[in-house]
């Protein structure tokens, strides 16, 4: 009877392990998708994958948080506070001007917002 109690146990453990090792690898291949996909919600446009999109997160701002640019589109989606946002005809030197800028929120005041909407 004690042989059949060990040999049941053993057979658990087996199982238990190989569920264990199954969920890691799982947890694993999600994480590794999860980093390689990035939609967010933009106003006005809906979803949209960040993937292809250089972003910045940006900390010396009060409201902007992050900026994503693809020069290839000269398109830059923008987090204002917790909303995105698109702006179109933004090639690189804007861009970069806006990210050097001694007041990002001032520069987007000025010569991003109401100016390059799509």
């Amino acid at each position: 009877m004690e042989n059949s109690g060990n040999s049941i146990c053993r057979k658990i453990m087996r199982s238990i392990t190989t569920l264990c090792s199954t969920l890691l690898l799982v947890s694993i291949l999600l994480t590794s998708i999860g980093a390689h996909a990035r939609t967010v919600s933009v106003k006005y446009v809906g979803l949209v994958d960040l993937q292809a999109y250089q972003c910045e997160k940006i900390t010396q701002s009060s409201f902007i948080r992050e900026l994503c640019f693809d020069s290839g589109q000269n398109d830059v989606f923008v987090q204002l506070n917790n909303i995105w946002y698109r702006y179109c005809d933004m090639n690189d030197t804007m861009v970069n001007t806006w990210l050097s800028a001694h007041s990002m929120g001032r520069y987007y005041n000025r010569h991003v917002k109401g100016k390059k909407t799509c």
